[in-house]
């Protein structure tokens, strides 16, 4: 933290971290949900998950960041998402007209946010509305595979 933001803060709050004026209570941490940059990434993934009821379903979604510890892609069926599902991604890299590279991991499902409906990003032909983000964090190292392209 920045020392000039953090004696402001001392100042209006002399007691941050000690709210019970006890000198025996727990102090309280701060806690920074973004420990890594985020960058843009746009790229396939393919998500392997269960929905609230119970059913099984596989979706090909949009990656749009990555940092290094999660992850955002865009779904059309926010619906078949909560917070603190189970996830296994396949997160395809764009290589050479031969080799097609993956990235298998597994994840967590930490928020899913509405997305802006008066643009087309990442829209799939036949599917209507229903846009949204899903933050992951992920759960597993990466695992990396290659796969011959067919054709």
């Amino acid at each position: 933290m920045h020392p000039i933001i953090k004696r402001l803060l001392n100042y209006f709050f002399p007691a941050l971290g000690n709210t019970s004026g006890s000198p025996d209570a727990p102090s309280i941490t701060p806690v920074y949900e973004r420990s890594f940059d985020r960058f843009s990434l746009a790229s396939e993934v393919l998500v392997d998950s269960v929905d609230a009821l119970g059913k099984e379903f596989t979706e090909t979604s949009a990656l749009r960041d990555v940092s290094g510890s999660g992850a955002m892609f865009i779904t059309h069926t926010p619906q078949a998402y909560f917070t603190g599902q189970q996830l296994k991604l396949n997160i395809f890299l764009a290589g050479t007209n031969t080799v097609r590279a993956c990235v298998k991991t597994e994840a967590e499902v930490v928020r899913i946010q509405s997305l802006d409906f008066d643009n087309d990003y990442g829209r799939m032909p036949g599917r209507k509305g229903g846009k949204a983000g899903v933050a992951i964090k992920f759960s597993l190292p990466f695992e990396f595979q290659r796969m011959e392209n067919a054709g």
